[in-house]
């Protein structure tokens, strides 16, 4: 069991929770979620990471689009959910279904993606949206991946570089995989 925290963490409505405990199990599952905000105090095991927690991506792969270097470079970035088109071998640190229904018509690596929307000046949490519970609701899987709430297991990602003030990305802006 697991216990981590950080500046903010990624609601599934889209908003922002401000130093959110989140418990995780051996197996990937959150089992319980405490927004401590402004009454934050510390505790024992908690692991404190400076930044914002958020899903990890989920990507959809359609095998006619992408290559398998193409993948490599996504879960490189942070994504560690696919939704394919036919059974590949991925890393065992990655997760995986297989749909008949792929949506996706090109390649969106999904950070190359959120970094193209800060560019354009969309709001970061609508964008990390995009690449996570929306795009694992696309799937019917919101219940389990692309959101950080208790029972999912959408892996957690670790931004940093991120202007707190204004949440947006800056020339800064690091990604680490904090659980798989």
């Amino acid at each position: 069991m697991r216990k981590i925290t950080s500046h903010y963490s990624l609601k599934p409505d889209g908003t922002w929770a401000k130093r959110s405990v989140i418990e995780v199990d051996d197996g990937g599952f959150i089992t319980s979620i405490r927004e401590m905000g402004d009454d934050f105090v510390e505790e024992p095991n908690l692991e404190y990471f400076p930044g914002i927690i958020i899903p990890s991506f989920v990507m959809d792969v359609k095998s006619e689009f992408t290559d398998k270097q193409t993948i490599l470079k996504s879960i490189s970035v942070g994504t560690r959910r696919f939704i394919l088109d036919r059974l590949q071998k991925l890393p065992n640190n990655v997760q995986s279904i297989v749909s008949d229904n792929i949506n996706s018509e090109s390649v969106l690596i999904p950070w190359q993606s959120l970094l193209e929307d800060n560019m354009l000046g969309i709001p970061l949490a609508k964008a990390l949206q995009k690449y996570t519970v929306n795009k694992a609701s696309e799937y019917k899987l919101e219940d389990t991946w692309g959101a950080i709430k208790v029972g999912s297991n959408p892996g957690l990602i670790l931004l940093q570089g991120v202007d707190l003030k204004t949440f947006s990305l800056t020339p800064k802006v690091s990604m680490r995989v904090l659980v798989d």
